[in-house]
């Protein structure tokens, strides 16, 4: 009766021993390394990120090509000097400036040498204006040319920072659930390591059959290999983290903790949602600024008439006035530019159509997908707990001699699939919400600014 007694106790201390340390919800401890935060993260990428870096210089090359389009309306400085061969020659000379206004006229002031006497100045300006050509209209379709170019750039930028952030934001929720997952195997490997040393004592003791050795030992190594392979999987998904914002992670770091209150805004959108899409606004300018470069074509081939007048001081006052045209005999150009500005208008105006009824798509596919997924963290998050407290109630049962180490492993190992049920559940409702904010237009809003609350759900969380 002693001898039962002694070994019914061992037993009991053995099954404390071995499932003393299971999992329950918190109880993963943080590494002491230092926190990586994904606001941290953010900010590398967008400096270090090449696809952001590219759409960067096109801004700055559109933006070089309307300072050159800007530059012909300044005044520019123009000079001449005349040498004649012969001792009795004396040099011609002129100097001025020369500028086109936007409308079209050129104004041209300036000084040269008398063509009465070689030794004195004479003052000079001259007019041109146009008198039958549509200029002014000509002009403004260019303006309008390169300043929708430079909106377009301006707003593809924005859409790939948009983008960028995007997949950032997934990258290192990816990232921070496999560092979780590491933690979980580590700890259910230290779990099993513990249950085979304290099923060899047992079974030394005759309290278990010899049978248990064999069943913990193989328990004990799936969980090693699931270590493993969630090692690898951290391991990988660092160094795609670190690719995307051009810098690699550092071993050791922590992530921040996932977010878990409910995104408000996620349930309220409209239609209007569509000017807030920087891909839109960027199809828009592009449609401005093809539209107006066929406009200024088709006015190029109109007859055109200009008037030029001036007024030169030398000796006295002289006037010159006089007339320059362009007339096309054949309007084959004409039609043809005029046909390219109606087709690029129909085509653009449809492009723009397709990319609205997409965008709203995405929006009710994105507030689909942002329901359900934190549906699913609040699931899995209840299903934790109870199959914890399952696993509980069937330790208790083997105690008593009710169960067996089988049944106790499957419960277990049914712990374990619902534990990383949980953790992806959590990294999909933070993709989703990241998703969501790019699907909206409101991830970056046209400052460049980034709303954080689609990154890590509260604004001021995590500052």
């Amino acid at each position: 009766m002693k001898r039962f007694l002694l070994l019914f106790l061992v037993m009991m201390a053995g099954c404390r021993t071995i499932w003393g340390q299971s999992y329950t919800p918190g109880q993963i401890q943080e590494s002491a390394g230092p926190t990586l935060s994904i606001r941290a993260v953010i900010a590398q990428a967008l400096v270090g990120n090449a696809q952001l870096r590219e759409a960067s210089e096109n801004y700055r090359l559109t933006f070089a090509k309307y300072l050159m389009y800007r530059g012909q309306f300044s005044p520019a400085l123009i000079g001449e000097g005349l040498w004649s061969a012969g001792a009795a020659s004396t040099p011609e000379w002129s100097a001025g400036l020369s500028w086109t206004l936007p409308w079209g006229w050129t104004i041209s002031p300036g000084f040269s040498s008398s063509a009465v006497d070689p030794t004195r100045t004479a003052g000079t300006v001259v007019l041109e204006v146009p008198l039958l050509a549509k200029t002014p209209d000509y002009y403004a379709n260019l303006e309008r040319y390169y300043s929708s170019d430079l909106a377009q750039a301006r707003a593809t930028y924005l859409a790939t920072q948009a983008q960028v952030v995007a997949q950032v934001g997934a990258s290192y929720w990816t990232w921070a659930e496999s560092l979780q997952k590491v933690k979980v195997w580590q700890l259910i490997l230290s779990e099993r390591q513990d249950m085979v040393a304290d099923i060899t004592r047992l079974v030394s003791l005759q309290a278990r059959a010899s049978a248990d050795i064999l069943l913990a030992k193989v328990e004990a190594a799936q969980a090693h290999l699931g270590s493993l392979d969630a090692q690898k999987l951290a391991v990988e998904t660092a160094e795609a983290l670190g690719l995307l914002i051009g810098q690699p992670i550092e071993p050791g770091v922590k992530p921040d903790a996932f977010p878990t209150t409910w995104l408000a805004e996620g349930a309220v959108w409209g239609e209007s949602v569509v000017l807030t899409r920087q891909e839109y606004r960027a199809l828009s300018a592009y449609a401005e600024s093809q539209i107006g470069l066929a406009k200024s074509q088709s006015l190029q081939e109109d007859p055109m008439v200009s008037a030029k007048g001036g007024v030169l001081s030398d000796s006295g006052t002289s006037y010159l006035y006089g007339l320059e045209f362009s007339w096309p005999f054949f309007g084959n150009r004409k039609a043809g530019a005029e046909q390219t500005q109606s087709v690029i208008t129909a085509q653009l105006n449809r492009r723009l159509a397709l990319l609205r009824q997409m965008i709203l798509s995405q929006c009710r596919v994105a507030q689909a997908q942002l329901k359900t997924q934190w549906e699913s963290f609040q699931v899995t998050r209840e299903l934790e707990r109870d199959r914890l407290q399952i696993f509980f109630n069937e330790e208790r049962k083997m105690r008593s001699g009710l169960s067996s180490l089988v049944d106790v492993l499957i419960e277990e190992q049914a712990l374990e699939n619902v534990r990383f049920q949980r953790l992806h559940a959590q990294k999909d409702y933070a993709v989703a919400m990241v998703q969501w904010g790019l699907t909206t237009g409101k991830l970056v809003d046209s400052t460049g600014q980034i709303s954080w609350k689609y990154v890590i759900g509260d604004p001021f969380d995590r500052q």
